[in-house]
């Protein structure tokens, strides 16, 4: 079972999720000794990471990563049990980004993300062995000059197998996205073919690996027509196919996965939004019960204005979270953290701290261990109107009665 690993499809892809945007700074502190509480004030000795974080991953109580980027894009942040702490990427890499992480122990991590060597971008993996971060060659499909390749999430489920997701612009005319899948199998990253069945465009946004045999990749891809259609692909150990998903937004806009996480080959969540009839775009999470996938109902607090679900992560058939965020305001501007659970029957809101003023506030990742810790990272704003002031990072911690503010 893998827990460590979430989606979020949050970073530079074209759509939906960029027109949200999540630029920001983190503001982190040590976490464990303090009573809980629904929502606490960051104390006044704070870790202060400069740049947004993109993503979460918590292999024990005691070992988390996260990453993003921002002035301190050099750097990751690493959770110990009692601290934080900033730790060095490679410094010869220069021109790349992070944004996306997972751990399967104190000694065994990987990012991925982008590098810019040249004109074009491409692939970026690094390795974390228990004392450093090291860049791992990775391959490139021969892609247009622009915008290149990029990762968008990874996911590992032993020293031995690790599956990393995302998308190239392929040489075409029309430079259309097609879907990119690399495996590591314990000595190298190789790409492995992946179904395209957009005639237009086809993303990857987010992949979990239960085992060896099973693991699973979400995005979205285009048809002719420009009508987006959710898109779900199975590995059952011997090749990726598309597996039949809902649509439930119709013709024009069926839905959009952002995250997927898997706790066994009979329990799998894949989460997004969609455009309902009036336009607006709400929640989405669709549930694998082992034979297919099926849609189950979920909040979407936003009303007339906009929810989307970026991050999720399955701890068990009765225990698994959702983040995101949602709008309120006028014409949908003011943007709040969002987190609901799923606890073997429904799908409910659980109220988390909006400490963000008309900036608003947003939660992009979600990683836990157990039912008593789980980790969300966002990001919110405190200016007095939207595009002003500074954005801060945001980190809230489950331990079982509440969600704290860091």
């Amino acid at each position: 079972m893998n827990t460590t690993r979430t989606g979020r499809g949050t970073a530079a892809r074209p759509g939906r999720l960029l027109r949200w945007g999540t630029a920001g700074a983190v503001l982190i502190a040590a976490a464990g000794t303090a009573a809980p509480a629904a929502a606490r004030e960051a104390p006044a000795t704070t870790f202060i990471y400069h740049g947004p974080l993109y993503s979460v991953s918590a292999d024990s109580p005691s070992d988390a990563w996260t990453v993003g980027i921002g002035a301190d894009y050099q750097k990751v942040v690493h959770w110990n049990g009692t601290g934080l702490a900033k730790v060095s990427r490679p410094a010869a890499v220069t021109n790349s980004q992070l944004f996306s992480v997972s751990a399967t122990s104190a000694d065994d991590a990987w990012a991925v993300g982008y590098q810019r060597p040249a004109s074009i971008d491409q692939t970026f993996i690094v390795h974390w062995d228990g004392s450093h971060w090291a860049k791992v060659h990775s391959p490139n499909p021969p892609a247009a000059n622009v915008p290149g390749t990029l990762l968008q999430d990874v996911s590992a489920d032993s020293a031995s197998d690790a599956w990393a997701v995302g998308y190239y612009s392929s040489k075409t005319p029309d430079n259309a996205y097609r879907t990119l899948i690399l495996h590591w199998n314990g000595t190298s990253w190789a790409r492995i073919p992946s179904p395209n069945p957009g005639v237009k465009n086809s993303f990857l946004s987010s992949v979990s690996a239960d085992s060896a045999t099973d693991a699973w990749a979400v995005g979205d891809y285009q048809t002719s027509s420009f009508a987006i259609k959710t898109l779900i692909l199975h590995w059952d150990g011997t090749s990726w196919t598309q597996v039949t998903s809902p649509n439930p937004g119709g013709a024009s806009d069926g839905g959009d996965l952002n995250g997927i996480s898997a706790s066994s080959a009979t329990d799998a969540w894949a989460t997004g939004n969609y455009t309902d009839s009036s336009g607006v775009s709400v929640s989405l999470a669709l549930h694998w019960d082992g034979t297919s996938w099926t849609q189950v109902s979920t909040p979407s607090p936003g009303g007339l204005d906009d929810t989307l679900l970026t991050g999720v992560t399955d701890l068990s058939p009765t225990n698994a979270w959702a983040v995101g965020q949602y709008r309120t305001g006028p014409h949908g501007k003011l943007p709040n953290t969002l987190a609901l659970h799923w606890d073997g029957t429904s799908w409910t809101q659980v109220t988390t701290p909006n400490p963000g003023g008309p900036g608003g506030s947003r939660l992009i990742d979600v990683s836990g261990t157990s039912a008593t810790d789980v980790w969300a990272v966002g990001t919110y704003n405190t200016a007095s109107r939207p595009g002003n002031g500074r954005d801060h990072g945001l980190i809230l911690h489950w331990d079982g009665t509440g969600w704290t503010q860091f």
